[in-house]
């Protein structure tokens, strides 16, 4: 997003509800505001009807339930979107029973001065169909700029893990968007991805 922007928040299920639901009642959203700093906020659910964030976010990374009934859990998919948008222009999803969102993706906050990656990679999920070529791509776009490949790995058949440790950690600027993409040339592979950040504000 260009612009900070108010975000939707709905499930598929009527079960997550903060008044009496048996799954998910609470969610909490960490991002960034319009200034690239830091902004989380809690958001009460209302079932399969929308609800909205009362701050507005630039970039959102992470969701995950805060509170529940007595399920533990979000019954139904729970998505966040651009208040806009309507349905459309996901940001994120908390898939149903997961209880957070599965994301390789992140903004290095303006007030985190000094940055840098120590290690990514991932693997094929246990219980996934094989994947002989597959490749995880370390992706970085400065504020204001472009994306760049930073950086590639190769999954083996077996599923790896592979993993890249940096024995002078990457440095990332301020405002830089970081992500994993997974390219898989037959199409069947499942892939975990994570990537460690060490920071000092």
């Amino acid at each position: 997003m260009t612009s900070a922007v108010p975000l939707r928040v709905v499930s598929t299920d009527t079960s997550d509800n903060a008044t009496d639901g048996v799954g998910a009642r609470t969610v909490m959203l960490r991002g960034l505001d319009n200034d690239l700093m830091e902004l989380n906020e809690v958001v009460s659910l209302n079932g399969t009807t929308p609800v909205y964030t009362t701050n507005s976010f630039r970039r959102i990374h992470r969701a995950y339930v805060l509170t529940a009934g007595s399920t533990g859990w979000n019954e139904g998919d729970i998505n966040v979107n651009e208040d806009t948008a309507g349905s459309a222009n996901l940001r994120l999803r908390i898939t149903a029973t997961l209880g957070q969102t599965l994301m390789a993706v992140y903004t290095i906050p303006k007030n985190m001065r000094k940055a840098a990656i120590a290690s990514w990679g991932g693997a094929i999920r246990p219980g996934a169909a094989a994947a002989n070529n597959t490749a995880l791509q370390l992706w970085m776009r400065s504020e204001g700029g472009s994306w760049r490949l930073t950086d590639t790995l190769e999954i083996t058949s077996n599923g790896g893990p592979a993993d890249e440790v940096y024995h002078t950690p990457l440095p990332v600027s301020p405002g830089t968007d970081i992500k994993i993409r997974a390219i898989d040339t037959q199409a069947v592979g499942v892939v975990d991805a994570h990537f460690h950040i060490v920071s000092h504000a």
